[in-house]
């Protein structure tokens, strides 16, 4: 877990072939962001809205987001992952393109079911699983690739090219497909997902592979689960961990039902969540990398926590389901804006602290656990509406993020991370 400074190596003059090959690495990120996360951005954020339309109950609603836990599991299968990156360069690309292929086949099996009660509904559900799997499992090599691709200096570039993939999925799976839904129907929104997961195929066909490897101590030891528990201070950062999944998963899990209890229609909030989500993580993105630049990483980390639990308190104080209207729609984006702001430097971060021997390991792991607890706050979030209102979901979301930097700060000083 703890980084190792690389043997030094040297130096040499690069050439236009380096630079293209750069950009490429650039754009397989992005791509691979995007298709990964244009299913998953639509049954997060827009398959609820149906849902709530339908006079689903919100607890059903957040019990539904437990779909998703079988799709944390993907760290079982992340080391084998990358003892064959240490034997196949081109292993990443591979680990991307083979989920993308079988996630393309599932997403356009759902076209075969109406989402309607009884039994269409359980396959549909069981469809869904098998796609976060899938996507999960591409997100393990994404995320691999992007620390064995670039230097501890080009991470935040790395970090910002991964959130403008999901800015596009938010423009697409969050308002695109719900538009598409509600106008041609739900075959002719399968179709234009389906479309979407294949784009990607091609881009990790042709992609340039991570650049060489510097070599670090251990790299030729085998990946293991083992050896991320045995990081220094790991018992620290996972309790950070946990304190920020289940902290967003209990503020986001219920925003888009309660856009439906705020009086939007569906091209309303078809609108908020493509044009202000895909807007707010495009703005809020690269301010975040240039700070890490300017401040450091602990900094950056910690600000953009503190910002995300004052908008949670705020939250809690206002009648958030009264305002509607303009209003409304500024609330989303504020809180679109603080999520964005925190993803590059938690990203970063997780990439500074992962092994380079077994990237994909040490992501995987630290991505599905923030994943399963966020699902854990997202369906913990219904049964609080249910029980007490929105004030409540925002109310414990800032409880926990706030706990969160304290958790983050204990780390630094126990580990003197240097960030």
């Amino acid at each position: 877990m703890t980084a190792v400074p690389p043997t030094s190596q040297p130096s040499r003059q690069w050439s236009w072939a380096d630079l293209t090959n750069q950009w490429m690495r650039l754009v397989i990120l992005f791509t691979g962001s995007l298709t990964t996360m244009t299913p998953l951005v639509f049954f997060w954020l827009s398959l609820p809205v149906l849902l709530r339309q339908a006079g689903v109950s919100f607890a059903l609603i957040g019990l539904t987001y437990l779909v998703y836990i079988p799709s944390t599991f993907s760290f079982f299968w992340a080391p084998w992952i990358d003892n064959q990156v240490k034997r196949a360069p081109r292993a990443h690309l591979t680990w991307i393109l083979k989920p993308l292929v079988a996630m393309t086949v599932a997403t356009l099996s759902l076209a075969a079911f109406e989402l309607a009660s009884g039994s269409a509904f359980v396959i549909i559900f069981l469809l869904i699983m098998l796609i976060a799997t899938l996507s999960a499992t591409a997100r393990i090599a994404v995320m691999g690739y992007s620390v064995a691709a670039f230097n501890e200096a080009q991470r935040p570039l790395a970090s910002v090219a991964i959130l403008m993939g999901a800015a596009v999925a938010a423009l697409i799976g969050a308002g695109g497909l719900l538009l598409v839904h509600a106008h041609l129907g739900w075959a002719a929104m399968v179709a234009t997902m389906t479309a979407l997961s294949a784009c990607g195929i091609p881009v990790a066909a042709v992609a340039p592979a991570a650049a060489p490897k510097l070599r670090v101590q251990g790299i030729n030891q085998k990946a293991s689960l083992q050896a991320f528990f045995r990081g220094r201070g790991i018992g620290g950062f996972l309790v950070f961990l946990v304190l920020l999944g289940v902290g967003v998963g209990t503020a986001f899990g219920m925003i888009p039902p309660m856009l439906v209890e705020s009086g939007y229609s569906t091209e309303h909030i078809a609108f908020i969540n493509a044009v202000v989500g895909f807007g707010t993580l495009l703005v809020g993105g690269p301010p975040a990398a240039l700070m890490i630049r300017v401040l450091g990483l602990t900094k950056t980390l910690t600000l953009s926590l503190a910002l995300n639990t004052s908008i949670f308190v705020v939250c809690a104080m206002i009648s958030v389901t009264a305002l509607g209207g303009i209003w409304g729609i500024v609330i989303v984006a504020v809180i679109f804006m603080g999520l964005s702001f925190l993803d590059v430097p938690s990203n970063t971060f997780f990439m500074k602290i992962s092994d380079r021997g077994q990237e994909n390991t040490d992501l995987s792991m630290i991505t599905s656990i923030y994943f399963l607890t966020s699902i854990i706050g997202a369906a913990l979030s219904g049964a609080l509406v249910d029980q007490l209102g929105f004030w409540a979901t925002f109310a414990v979301a800032a409880l926990l993020t706030a706990c969160s930097i304290v958790a983050l700060n204990a780390y630094f000083r126990r580990t003197r991370l240097k960030t």
